[in-house]
């Protein structure tokens, strides 16, 4: 039957593929909401009672120049307590063109700046269209200027403008980008060196590689500034990601030297959010080819990873939020390059550390659980026949019965594991390992069998192949 072989190499590539790039997606997103680079001006102070009844008054005043300050304050607090949806009103009275004008004013306070960038900067978040309708009054040029500003609020609300229209389709050229804003963010990065503003800078760097497909000597001199950090943040490491997934870049960025043993430093066991993105990075040059995946197999990068990993499974208990599903991921992948990837694997003792850890209740959640198979099912696939033996143990039963009894499971995944299963209970039996008898004994039988009867037709085909072959299984197998 058609469903007996092996999944071959494209297939196990495109599933790989499949589920990298929402884990990796979703991951980034989260980074990217956990550190909102936006600085909000307080308004502790601001005790004043307005309402939208007072719009009028407010345009009056702005418009004629009457405590400026304290107009730029009202109208960021009407703002706030509408949900920006009072935008399309204060645009009728024109009250953005006065803040434009106070904007470039020489005279306004750096308050007054930080607070009108904060409130474009919330209205280019809101709608492509309020962007749009900035970038006709030149805010964007305004932002270059302000980035070398004295004061750091200033400075930090108009590079998170520029990285917000970034995004924004055609708002940056591809020759304004190359020729101007990156000349702009080296001089800003050479000029000021607080935390804030490097974080900044990169968040910019990310929209720009996220965006265009930039030759890397015209990235140069800003990554060199960034390689020259003693540490790196977040947003510069997914710009390495984005970088290395586009053909044009990833064999001049991946001939750096040491560049991979450095960015595999970055990993921790807590998981931080640089960890995460020095993760994500790793499983980008993971899924290349693999004359640049194979760099990964490096004694320095993969003794590094490996410490990393263990060091999260043992804060599990400490803190249950871990995931480890990128690192099984990155595992997974490696395997994809042969048995001899497989093999070096085994020599780090990183199946015998996960066998070892499934052992404990809880400790690899339900989420984890669809990367650890497709790390199995990529282990047993590609490995020589003495790993395929040293695999095979009760505690992959247990972790193939883990996951098939999960809910909502896809049939081609759950088509894929029931495949692996079914391969290395063959190569079991053919072996007279007399390790079958844990197909009874840790209820997979039971899952197997409720399979056989699923309504899509490779699936509950693959569950009755095997009850077939192995439905009965019993002591005698054990040697």
């Amino acid at each position: 039957m058609s469903y007996r072989k092996s999944p071959s190499f494209q297939e196990v590539c495109a599933s790989s593929s499949q589920t990298i790039v929402p884990i990796r997606q979703s991951r980034r997103e989260n980074i990217l909401r956990s550190r909102r680079m936006i600085q909000e001006p307080s308004l502790t102070n601001f005790s004043v009672k307005v309402d939208m009844k007072d719009l009028y008054q407010i345009s009056e005043d702005l418009h004629n120049n009457r405590d400026v300050e304290m107009c730029v304050k009202k109208v960021k607090y009407l703002c706030h307590k509408t949900g920006y949806k009072c935008l399309d009103a204060m645009m009728d009275l024109k009250i953005f063109s006065d803040l434009f004008r106070v904007l470039v004013d020489p005279n306004s306070s750096c308050v007054t700046v930080a607070f009108i960038l904060w409130i474009f900067f919330n209205m280019a978040t809101i709608n492509d269209v309020y962007a749009i309708y900035l970038k006709k009054n030149n805010i964007h040029n305004i932002c270059l200027l302000y980035m070398q500003s004295t004061d750091l609020t200033v400075r930090m609300n108009s590079l998170s403008l520029l990285a917000t229209f970034t995004k924004v389709d055609h708002f940056f050229s591809l020759e304004e980008t190359v020729n101007v804003f990156i000349p702009k963010l080296v001089s800003t990065l050479n000029t000021f060196k607080e935390t804030e503003m490097v974080e900044a800078v990169a968040t910019c760097l990310e929209a720009i590689t996220r965006t265009f497909v930039i030759p890397l000597e015209y990235l140069s001199q800003l990554l060199s500034l960034f390689f020259l950090l003693p540490n790196y943040p977040d947003n510069f490491l997914a710009s390495l990601s984005n970088l290395v997934m586009q053909k044009p870049n990833h064999k001049t960025l991946l001939s750096k030297p040491n560049l991979l043993e450095t960015i595999a430093s970055e990993l921790d066991g807590v998981q931080s959010t640089v960890s995460q993105s020095a993760l994500n990075f790793l499983i980008d040059v993971s899924v290349l080819k693999q004359k640049y995946a194979q760099k990964l197999m490096d004694q320095n990068v993969l003794e590094t990873v490996t410490q990393a990993f263990k060091e999260s499974c043992r804060l599990f208990d400490d803190n249950k939020s871990l995931s480890f599903c990128n690192y099984f991921i990155l595992f997974g992948n490696l395997c994809l390059m042969g048995f001899r990837a497989v093999a070096v694997l085994r020599s780090y003792n990183i199946f015998s550390y996960i066998f070892q850890e499934t052992t404990q209740p809880n400790m690899f959640s339900d989420t984890d659980l669809p990367q650890l198979i497709f790390l199995f099912n990529n282990a047993f696939q590609m490995s020589s026949e003495e790993d395929k033996e040293y695999l095979i143990c009760q505690q992959l039963y247990y972790i193939y019965l883990n996951y098939l009894k999960l809910p909502d499971v896809d049939s081609n995944s759950v088509t894929t594991a029931l495949i692996t299963l079914k391969n290395f209970m063959d190569f079991s039996e053919e072996n007279e390992m007399g390790t079958n008898h844990y197909f009874i004994e840790s209820g997979l039988h039971d899952i197997v069998e409720e399979l056989s009867g699923n309504h899509v037709k490779k699936v509950s085909d693959i569950a009755s192949c095997i009850l077939g072959v192995h439905g009965d299984e019993d002591d005698d197998d054990i040697l």
